[in-house]
């Protein structure tokens, strides 16, 4: 897929391989994918063949291209996490077994470094996470709608701020415990 924005701004979703934006002159907001997209993908990656962007640059990271301009990529909210990772859960697409492993691989890969290159001139390219307010807001979002009980929140209020890898650890233990 292809993303381009020219003397403007635009804002999407960052998928999780084989995605090329090119910003010039202007701005670009890209939402990081959850950890249970990226381990949809990851599982993916192991029953197919390479891809394009394998076979040809040997690798399948998304490429990220800023010239006189700016790109944001906004990380996900814990609740954001867990609810993904829930829904996957339930959806029965993902194996207990098999998202205790592909989350924990996940986490030894130490964060969400593997998701993009970045290539920027005259410009900047961010990764920004959740202020603690907006996480504690979308926690306390996902109490009220019953999303998430006081366990669920008090375990998920500790990783605020975190790693990534420290969040795939309480979102393994959390949504894999009742599985």
């Amino acid at each position: 897929m292809f993303h381009i924005t020219m003397f403007g701004g635009t804002e999407g979703v960052l998928p999780v391989s084989d995605f090329v934006s090119l910003t010039f002159f202007g701005g670009t907001e890209l939402k990081r994918p959850t950890l249970a997209q990226r381990m949809l993908r990851l599982r993916d990656l192991r029953r197919q063949a390479p891809s394009a962007w394998r076979r040809i640059f040997q690798f399948d990271k998304n490429v990220i291209v800023t010239i006189f301009g700016s790109t944001e990529i906004y990380a996900p909210t814990v609740m954001d996490e867990y609810a993904d990772l829930r829904r996957v859960i339930a959806s029965g697409v993902l194996a207990p077994d098999e998202g205790r492993q592909l989350l924990a691989e996940l986490a030894d890969r130490g964060g969400a470094h593997d998701l993009f290159s970045a290539i920027t001139l005259f410009g900047g390219c961010s990764v920004e996470t959740p202020k603690p307010a907006e996480e504690r807001k979308a926690l306390e979002s996902g109490r009220q709608a019953g999303l998430i009980g006081d366990r669920e929140h008090a375990v998920l209020d500790q990783v605020i701020g975190r790693s990534e890898s420290a969040i795939a650890s309480a979102l393994g233990q959390l949504a894999f415990a009742a599985v």
